[in-house]
């Protein structure tokens, strides 16, 4: 089992894990693991943008 499949088995459901990653690459893996992924802003300090990822519930 991978990592971003392990991170989502642990995560609980309405829980969602934020990150600065933003590359294509690491948003698929989050994406074929389960999770939905949404962007974040830049902030006014000067932190780049990132993603937040949430787990994707079936109701």
């Amino acid at each position: 089992i991978n990592v971003f499949k392990k991170l989502y088995n642990l995560l609980r459901d309405d829980g969602c894990i934020v990150t600065y990653a933003c590359s294509a690459s690491v948003r698929k893996k989050f994406y074929k693991a389960g999770f939905l992924s949404y962007d974040t802003r830049n902030l006014p300090t000067g932190f780049q943008k990132g993603t937040l990822m949430r787990k994707f519930i079936y109701l």
